[in-house]
């Protein structure tokens, strides 16, 4: 059996095996059923991807005209995937069913070719081939739409996960667990198979073939299975912790602002809060931070925060946009990276290592705390180090 068969199958039962345990193990999580669908479904297309080169569908050719149709599946599962787990919903609205409504418009088109004469459906199978003349009308058509609607699809994932990381600073001091730059990388995996199968399928007019018949588009599809599998499993479990839950729950546009200056007090503008009382709430929260360092606090949230200051989470939210002009998460890490700078300014800590400095102050991420603060300052730790000590 050649290597390239052997990966494909591999990938295929290792896709459908981890598509079982999601559904079984991980289905208290309600989003898990979208990325298990999407392991079913994205497997079983690898495995087509086998059963096309090996020939079966000449011997069964009414298996082929069900397979296609399940390509529409893959990007609306991933989307909802996102969505779902970015909002800790129990439970489908009504509304995404549509994101289903092309894989059944593409069955019904594909189910009417189930009535032909077996000669007819092989004759189909064989002018199933992006160049050929011969192709029937819907055949042709299924290219084109693979291209758009996963490319639509992608898009609209990583614009919504941009969207989400914007929302989760409202609300959160520490964002690295829970950002999902793992989904965003899965999405961005995704979209290189459909770049290639692009490429490939474009090239096909001109006679040029990359690799044969798709193999490279099939290998990447392939490896992806392993990919998807693997932090599905390993980084979802992160949602299922409640006080991270809750408040992904609670973000929203309504709830918590995410303008600032002349957006944010037009947002607010019919708020009962008034200037005094805003006022007032700055003083409590600079007292508050200065005595009680909340900000050590590695997952200080915006609801912890307000529980503090007996105040409502949207109050001191819109105290943060109106008066302050900033969100949760600058407003917290920027006392963190003050503390951190304090301390590689003194000589008496100069022997500290500089991680252990961010840790104590609040950080819980070397990555985190390597960019916030390199934005807040303009220098990495190291380099701000080196030069303040050097200046006394």
């Amino acid at each position: 059996m050649p290597l390239k068969d052997l990966i494909l199958i591999l990938a295929a039962a290792q896709g459908l095996l981890l598509a079982l345990y999601l559904f079984h193990k991980h289905s208290d999580l309600f989003a898990n059923r979208f990325i298990a669908c999407l392991m079913l479904f994205y497997s079983l297309i690898v495995l087509d991807l086998y059963i096309w080169e090996s020939g079966f569908y000449f011997s069964h050719p009414q298996l082929r005209f069900l397979t296609i149709p399940l390509v529409f599946l893959i990007a609306p599962f991933l989307f909802l995937y996102t969505k779902y787990l970015t909002n800790s919903r129990p439970s489908m609205e009504r509304k995404d069913l549509l994101h289903f409504l092309p894989f059944l418009i593409y069955l019904l088109l594909m189910s009417r070719h189930l009535f032909e004469s077996d000669n007819q459906l092989l004759d189909r199978v064989r002018h199933f081939d992006p160049n050929d003349q011969e192709m029937p009308w819907d055949f042709a058509l299924v290219y084109p739409a693979v291209l758009l609607q996963p490319a639509l699809y992608l898009a609209s994932t990583l614009a919504y996960l941009r969207r989400y990381t914007q929302k989760l600073k409202t609300a959160f001091s520490s964002i690295e667990s829970i950002k999902l730059k793992w989904l965003r990388n899965l999405t961005a995996i995704l979209s290189v198979v459909v770049i290639f199968y692009c490429i490939e399928y474009g090239l096909s007019f001109f006679d040029i073939q990359l690799s044969n018949r798709f193999d490279l588009t099939s290998l990447l599809a392939a490896v992806s299975v392993y990919v998807m599998g693997y932090w599905a499993l390993l980084k979802s479990d992160t949602f299922k912790n409640p006080v991270i839950a809750d408040s992904i729950r609670q973000l929203s546009d309504e709830q918590i602002g995410l303008q600032r200056g002349r957006q944010a007090s037009r947002k607010y503008a019919k708020s009962g809060l008034s200037p005094d009382t805003a006022t007032a709430y700055v003083e409590a929260l600079s007292r508050l931070m200065d005595n009680d360092k909340c900000y050590r606090d590695s997952e200080l949230t915006l609801a912890q925060l307000a529980n503090k200051l007996n105040i409502s989470a949207h109050n001191l939210s819109e105290v943060l946009n109106t008066q302050l002009q900033q969100n949760f998460f600058d407003f917290i890490n920027r006392y963190r990276v003050d503390e951190v700078k304090g301390k590689l300014a003194d000589s008496a800590h100069a022997h500290v290592k500089i991680l252990a400095v961010a840790f104590d102050a609040g950080f819980n991420s070397k990555t985190a705390f390597n960019t916030i603060f390199k934005n807040m300052t303009g220098n990495t730790p190291s380099e701000y180090r080196n030069r303040v000590l050097s200046q006394q």
